[in-house]
Order: structure tokens, then C-alpha cells, then sequence
């Protein structure tokens, strides 16, 4: 150890620091070197990058998917042709069968009773490629059931009154 200096590097660093020789003592200069921050970026434009990503998955979610979502499972419910069905007593005897099919601007009513089968057609706005849903119940207060049809997420309505032979669009106007 008696030849060992301070200011040189080790034999087994020189493969890795003899691009970088040791200064001397008296190489060194007295002044540190001064270090300038870096210049950050604003910070609301993470902020906006965030906001801006968040906002096109929004749209994606709620334009591309749901929509396309809803589609499928009307249609796996449904049918193409969206036919409504459900079976209610209408005072006939017997359990009867009404369906609901739209088609451009109107609505085909079909009312199939076990004797008996029944076909009308009702003008309807904004039909078109919608679900026209029926419902049966009371609507003048003359102890037989009316059909009501509705289009599906909108206020549009139509009452097929119960005249006790048939339906007909207009209240009844003898009991």
C-alpha cells in the first residue's frame, strides 16, 4: 500500500472511468456549478388533456355504445319487425292476444280472441322504427277494458275504446 495515490483511479475502474480522469487538487475550481430548474409546464394542461380524454370516452360511451347496446337488445327481444305482445282478458270469455307492429307513420293492431280476430290500423306520429307498446285498462269508466298504445320513450298515446262488439279510436257514446 505504500504506492497507492489518492488522485489516480484503481486499476480495476480504469476500463469504466478512463474517459473521465481524476482531477487533481489542484485542477478543481472554486465556483459550483449553478444549476437552473428546468421550466415546467403549465399545470392545467394535464388538467385539460384529462378533462378532454374523460369527455371523448363520455361521448364514445353514450353515442356509440349504449345506443348500439339498446339496439341489440330490442332487437333480441322484439324481433326485427318490433311486434308487441301481450294477452289480456277484454271481457270476451276468454284470454286475447294483441299485437302491435309499427310500420312507417301508422300501427297495425292485431286482436286475436279464440273466436274471433280483429285487425286495425291507427295513424301515429313519429312511429317509424320505434316499439309501440299496449297496455290494457279502463279508460272511460265503462266496465270494459280499452287498449292503450304508447310509443316507446315519447308522450304520444292512443286509446282503442271498447265498444263491447270491437275497438274503435272514439269514446263510445252509449252505454
Amino acid at each position: 500500500m505504500a504506492n497507492f495515490d489518492p488522485t489516480q483511479v484503481p486499476r480495476r475502474a480504469m476500463k469504466v472511468t478512463t474517459a473521465y480522469p481524476a482531477k487533481r487538487a489542484a485542477e478543481t475550481s472554486e465556483a459550483l456549478p449553478t444549476h437552473t430548474r428546468p421550466q415546467r409546464g403549465r399545470w392545467y394542461m394535464g388538467c385539460a388533456v384529462g378533462m378532454g380524454i374523460i369527455a371523448v370516452f363520455l361521448f364514445i360511451m353514450f353515442r356509440v355504445i349504449m345506443p348500439f347496446y339498446q339496439d341489440v337488445t330490442r332487437h333480441w327481444t322484439y324481433g326485427d319487425t318490433l311486434v308487441f305482445h301481450t294477452r289480456a282478458s277484454l271481457g270476451r270469455g276468454a284470454m286475447s292476444d294483441i299485437y302491435t307492429i309499427p310500420t312507417q307513420g301508422s300501427v297495425v293492431v292485431l286482436v286475436v280472441s279464440s273466436n274471433k280476430e280483429e285487425t286495425y290500423l291507427m295513424r301515429m306520429q313519429s312511429t317509424g322504427n320505434t316499439l309501440v307498446i299496449a297496455s290494457v285498462m279502463d279508460m272511460n269508466a265503462d266496465g270494459r277494458e280499452d287498449i292503450v298504445l304508447y310509443v316507446d320513450g315519447s308522450d304520444v298515446s292512443i286509446v282503442l275504446y271498447n265498444n263491447g262488439s270491437g275497438f274503435q279510436p272514439t269514446p263510445p257514446t252509449g252505454r
